[in-house]
């Protein structure tokens, strides 16, 4: 925030810096996106459908595609913030890491 004084003939400029950083943990953004009540069975469903697939990575593809869309656009910005890009694909990855362990994908 920048704002000036005037002292008669002088201007004092005062400067205020404010630094904005974004933190996340990543066992709460995994409870909450993968374990979440309304989310859990439908996510539990699609797994199976991997581990049982003739074909599991291109199964996983199509059954968490749309998932992962709907984060990359949630994770634009969080309470109105903007979420800087290497950490919403830090989030990205950990989430479809999980998955991909879960289904048995490592």
């Amino acid at each position: 925030m920048i704002h000036s004084e005037s002292t008669g003939l002088e201007s004092e400029w005062h400067v205020d810096e404010r630094d904005a950083t974004f933190a996340f943990d990543p066992h709460l953004v995994i409870e909450a996106e993968l374990d979440a009540l309304g989310r859990k069975h439908a996510i539990e469903e699609q797994l199976e459908a991997v581990k049982t697939a003739e074909n599991p990575d291109e199964t996983f593809d199509e059954a968490f595609g749309s998932w992962i869309d709907h984060w990359e656009d949630k994770f634009v910005e969080v309470h109105g913030r903007p979420v800087p890009d290497d950490q919403r694909e830090e989030i990205i990855r950990l989430l479809v890491d999980e998955l991909r362990s879960r289904a048995g994908l490592d």
